[in-house]
């Protein structure tokens, strides 16, 4: 469904400068955490005398580390272009995204080397190349969709945006005065850098260094690694249980907890957290917490029906992404009424 989701803001989404510049910066990031996990395996294996796991020809390796570096350059470049208002920064955006896409490809020619698919078992063959071909047609859609997204960003004659800085214009107590940038944290608190996606990086490389430890030879490392593994992995939900700020002077009616996507991250039970308050809900996932007043909330369907998996929460709050998707472990009907009820009698308190 997070692909989904993302193959549907791409299309037919309204580019807002922030959300872009933010999603390119993060992209970036992405790619030289990827970048170092990888050198750092090998680094790790050759200083144990294991054989580097190198499959295809050499001169293919060494383009997707090289692409892999030049992509996170052009994406977080691109990023701080796009925050000054500098056309360039649209184009470095696209060309990264174009790169990104090829080197998807060669990742996919070093994962199913030819020897995989020279065997005489046509049923093998036939499975291995519907995957692929499911693999690249997912890559090339996104890419194509993502550069024409990028291509209907306007960059109007307007202050540079700062890296905490969000959209223009909106409306909000205390910065209603037109050209106001109101603050992401109104709405959104992190625990780490980056928000989820900071979140989901910072688990993989605690449960990645926890596993590197696990298979080392020294004595009690095995024990240790896969018990910091297993609190890595369990953190995220461990901490949706905690206090947030949003949490003073507000009346909290009910809370679930369940599933969800945002983007291309999705987490099952017990990842995901709603609270659903008099005036608003707040939803927890990998270390972060957005709250979305009710007067900003997209519009919900009353109940349930009999094919309602999820809910889908939209917004164009700074800081919150623009949907998201959550499904309780039990009580989606539930959830529809007590939001359906909860908005309704605070929006007629207000007089909307």
């Amino acid at each position: 469904m997070g692909l989904w989701d993302v193959i549907q803001e791409l299309r037919a989404g309204r580019p807002d400068i922030s959300r872009v510049a933010r999603g390119l910066q993060i992209a970036g990031w992405v790619c030289l955490a990827a970048l170092a996990w990888n050198l750092g395996m090998l680094a790790l294996m050759e200083s144990r005398g294991q054989s580097l796991p190198i499959w295809g020809p050499v001169w293919l390796n060494t383009a997707l580390v090289v692409g892999t570096a030049l992509s996170a350059v052009l994406f977080l470049h691109g990023a701080k272009a796009i925050r000054s208002r500098d056309p360039a920064g649209t184009r470095e955006g696209q060309v990264a995204i174009l790169l990104l896409g090829v080197l998807a490809v060669g990742a996919v020619a070093l994962t199913f080397p030819r020897k995989m698919v020279s065997r005489p078992d046509l049923v093998f063959t036939g499975v291995l190349g519907l995957i692929v071909a499911v693999i690249l047609v997912q890559v090339a859609a996104v890419a194509f969709l993502a550069v024409r997204y990028l291509g209907r960003l306007e960059l109007t004659e307007q202050p540079p945006l700062s890296e905490s800085s969000t959209t223009a214009g909106f409306e909000t107590e205390g910065f209603d005065v037109p050209g106001a940038q109101a603050p992401e944290t109104l709405y959104v608190e992190a625990l780490v850098p980056g928000g989820i996606f900071g979140g989901f990086g910072l688990m993989l490389a605690v449960a990645g260094a926890a596993m590197a430890l696990a298979v080392t030879r020294h004595d009690g490392a095995m024990g240790a690694g896969l018990l910091v593994f297993m609190v890595a992995l369990a953190s995220p939900a461990a901490y949706n249980l905690f206090r947030s700020r949003f949490q003073d002077g507000r009346e909290q009616i009910t809370s679930f907890t369940g599933g969800g996507a945002v983007g291309f991250l999705n987490g099952t039970w017990p990842f995901f957290r709603v609270l659903v308050y008099t005036d608003g809900i707040e939803i927890r996932f990998m270390f972060t917490r957005f709250f979305i007043p009710y007067e900003a909330l997209g519009p919900l369907p009353e109940r349930a029906g009999f094919f309602t998996f999820w809910a889908v929460f939209t917004s164009d709050l700074p800081g919150v992404p623009h949907r998201i998707r959550f499904t309780p472990i039990f009580g989606i009907s539930r959830l529809m009424e007590t939001l359906d009820r909860a908005r309704t009698e605070y929006l007629a308190g207000q007089g909307t």
